[in-house]
């Protein structure tokens, strides 16, 4: 026989049931950033390129969570103001807590800027934007218009150390080794230490580290470039 109390069973884990599969949270799955890359000139003072000025403009960046909850859509939120922003060249480009990107002096070059936030297996890290900042037309050719600095973002073990190298091009054409005439500084000193005249770097944890090598032409404009090392374990992917 089915007894009533049975029925009153069903029909309250019924009622239940919807509320528990809404209970919980959606889930941050990625980070998505605009503008995916912005490029401002260096402007420079009545003097000319002798005395490189910072009073281009700035850009607003912003973030964007996408997330998914099972059962629902997908949804997206406004991060801008939670993520933790990050560049690569803070010696050419900073960002604030509230995704204002501004040029730091008078350097040209590229970088990447980054957004992050805590997710359920770690970090989520958005898709690099790349910021650029460049010469006015007017500039002298025999200037250093970029700076590439090599191996492009090598993978060493812990305790081994690698030396980068620095090759500027001039705006007409012409390249040169810049290894011992450029400042060399790493983004994460405990991972890796590096010396600020050779560009040998001496890893100390695990981890990863951009490397910045910052030339100043004659005139005072200064060029940046940056490769990205990892530090990992043996036997690591």
């Amino acid at each position: 026989m089915f007894h009533r109390s049975s029925l009153g069973a069903l029909l309250l884990s019924a009622a239940v049931l919807p509320i528990v599969s809404c209970s919980t949270s959606p889930s941050l799955t990625s980070i998505t950033i605009s503008p995916s890359s912005y490029t401002t000139t260096l402007v420079l003072n009545a003097a000319g390129a002798s005395a490189p000025t910072n009073q281009q403009g700035q850009t607003l960046y912003t973030a964007t969570g996408n997330y998914t909850h099972p059962g629902h859509p997908a949804e997206t939120r406004d991060l801008t103001n939670e993520v933790n922003w990050f560049s690569y060249t803070p010696e050419l480009v900073t960002v604030s807590t509230t995704g204002v990107a501004t040029v730091t002096g008078g350097a040209i070059g590229s970088t990447q800027v980054t957004a992050s936030m805590p997710g359920f297996n770690g970090d989520i890290i958005s898709t690099p934007s790349t910021f650029t900042v460049t010469l006015p037309s007017t500039t002298k050719t025999s200037d250093v218009t970029t700076l590439t600095v090599t191996p492009a973002n090598p993978i060493i073990l812990e305790g081994q150390s690698a030396g980068f190298s620095a090759i500027g091009t001039t705006g007409n054409g012409g390249s040169e080794n810049l290894t011992s005439q450029s400042v060399w500084t790493s983004s994460n000193p405990s991972v890796c230490a590096i010396n600020a005249a050779t560009g040998i770097c001496a890893s100390t944890a695990l981890g990863t580290a951009a490397i910045t090598a910052t030339y100043t032409n004659p005139d005072g404009i200064q060029v940046t470039g940056y490769t990205v090392l990892s530090v990992q374990v043996l036997g690591q992917q």
